[in-house]
């Protein structure tokens, strides 16, 4: 559950990384290449001139960077709207604003399927998504119906995104993110705020796309770029995640089995005080705190001192776990009896 999604969204990032700093790294090659290999001087010959060039790397950088924070918001969104059958088995008891933004969402799909990018929309299952809800069947919602292409995903844009699917504060939650903030704390922006910081990065891209780039910028910035995204989208899959795992509480589709009291950071690992619940090797976990909801397998079991394989707790139990790097002590840890199935990514 949203773990893939995050897996493929570092790999994108690191390409992009990776990108930025080889052309960089070529450029600065070339500018130097008056005496050297014949073959490398044939390439200088060849090459853009360095203004142009950095035009190109800015442009294609930005560009692509937008690309894959707008596909991880709505896979993320997707996600999100996969389990509404699930935490509400009745369409009508679903939040109004996402009946709402369904209804609208359908309709307008509907009235724009010539346009190119609605191709390959499917028109019955709108239809017959939305006419099992109203008609009290089991239901299921379609995210291209919530999905608005012609707006990028600035702040306001974003929080309006989020709200319409049923998932509120989603900007106080991220802002206030663990990984925002040392994101902020970092960067080298002389306003470093969200608000600004994803404002611009969103007027970069739409100005190399309409080739009105005024700010060409330099490696250092376009990397800041990559990790305001990395950062965003890391304080958004966790919201997701906890807004999922909550529901799951609610319908009994999810286990609390007690929450971390004390941790062993060199050797990843927590005492845990446990009420209920059967934990495995190899098992999946998720550890919620304030603000932040992840992940976690784990590695090893100690039970009175002895390493197992797997324990049923039927009582108060204190309960060793090599968990990973960086927990806390007062977070909670969740089992989903849910298996979740994920989407390609």
């Amino acid at each position: 559950m949203i773990t893939a999604l995050l897996s493929r969204l570092r790999t994108d990032l690191a390409d992009i990384r990776a990108q930025v700093k080889t052309s960089m790294n070529i450029r600065a090659l070339l500018a130097g290449s008056k005496k050297a290999d014949p073959d490398i001087v044939a390439i200088a010959a060849e090459a853009p001139a360095s203004a142009a060039w950095a035009v190109y790397d800015h442009g294609a950088a930005v560009t692509r960077l937008y690309a894959v924070y707008e596909r991880f918001i709505e896979d993320l969104a997707a996600e999100w709207l996969s389990f509404l059958p699930i935490l509400w088995p009745r369409y009508k008891e679903l939040d109004e604003r996402i009946r709402q933004t369904h209804r609208e969402g359908v309709g307008r799909m509907l009235s724009t399927l010539h346009y190119r990018r609605n191709r390959s929309v499917d028109p019955v299952g709108l239809i017959k998504g939305l006419l099992q809800g109203i008609s009290t069947a089991p239901y299921s919602v379609d995210p291209v119906a919530f999905i608005q292409t012609e707006r990028n995903y600035k702040p306001d844009v974003l929080r309006t995104f989020f709200n319409s699917v049923g998932i509120s504060d989603s900007w106080l939650w991220v802002d206030k993110h663990a990984v925002v903030q040392a994101y902020i704390g970092s960067s080298t922006r002389p306003d470093p705020t969200l608000e600004n910081a994803l404002t611009d990065f969103v007027n970069y891209r739409n100005d190399a796309a309409h080739c009105l780039a005024d700010e060409i910028l330099g490696i250092d910035a376009l990397l800041e770029l990559v990790a305001l995204v990395e950062a965003i989208s890391i304080a958004l899959a966790e919201l997701v995640r906890d807004r999922i795992v909550q529901g799951l509480l609610k319908v009994d589709q999810a286990i609390e089995l007690g929450v971390v009291t004390e941790v062993f950071p060199r050797a990843g690992a927590v005492v845990a005080k446990c009420a209920q619940g059967t934990i495995c090797k190899g098992d999946s976990l998720i550890v919620c705190g304030k603000r932040m909801c992840k992940e976690v397998s784990v590695d090893t079991i100690q039970m009175n001192g002895q390493s197992c394989d797997g324990v049923s707790i039927l009582h108060e139990t204190e309960v060793g776990l090599a968990l990973g790097e960086g927990m806390r002590p007062n977070w909670k840890l969740i089992k989903l009896k849910l298996v979740p199935q994920y989407s390609d990514a």
